[in-house]
């Protein structure tokens, strides 16, 4: 488990979400090129949500919590794979995947396409990825759901809209 490599080949798409091309990951936001990513919710047994919280040194989002895994879709990874990819990456752990829903916001001068999936994780999280993760927070859905109304500023843009999304499939 490692930093985000920002030399990896990802899709770019069209306005639409359609592929149109590929470039590496660091051009995206600073070319304007619109991408995919993915973005799933981790629930435990007690029914808390179990996110991220970014380390001090993350370039775009230090020290705001965000969603339990996220990441950008490789080039040709379809965003089930991805999610599967991204949660051993960063939590080390496999579940059953539930579709709940997409966003697409701006992000700088880029349009994201974001899928958002949420699972059951009944057993204790042993690791996480130290070099993306400070820590991982324990959180119930009332306590978010003050939270992110009251100080919006301690959590990343796209986790605001997808616990929107959360909160409206619930």
């Amino acid at each position: 488990m490692s930093r985000a490599k920002p030399n990896v080949l990802v899709d770019v798409v069209s306005d639409r979400n359609v592929t149109i091309g590929g470039d590496y990951r660091h051009n995206l936001l600073r070319e304007g090129k619109n991408f995919r990513t993915v973005h799933v919710i981790v629930i435990d047994r007690s029914g808390r949500l179990v996110l991220q919280m970014l380390p001090s040194d993350h370039t775009r989002s230090p020290n705001k919590i965000g969603s339990s895994v996220a990441g950008y879709l490789l080039s040709g990874e379809s965003y089930i794979q991805a999610a599967r990819r991204k949660m051993l990456e960063e939590l080390g752990i496999y579940s059953n995947l539930h579709e709940i829903g997409d966003i697409d916001m701006l992000d700088e001068k880029s349009h994201k396409f974001v899928k958002v999936f949420t699972c059951r994780y009944n057993d204790k999280i042993e690791s996480f990825d130290q070099d993306e993760i400070a820590k991982l927070v324990y959180k119930t859905r009332s306590w978010l759901s003050a939270n992110t109304n009251r100080f919006p500023e301690k959590f990343t843009t796209t986790f605001l809209r997808v616990f929107s999304l959360y909160q409206s499939n619930a």
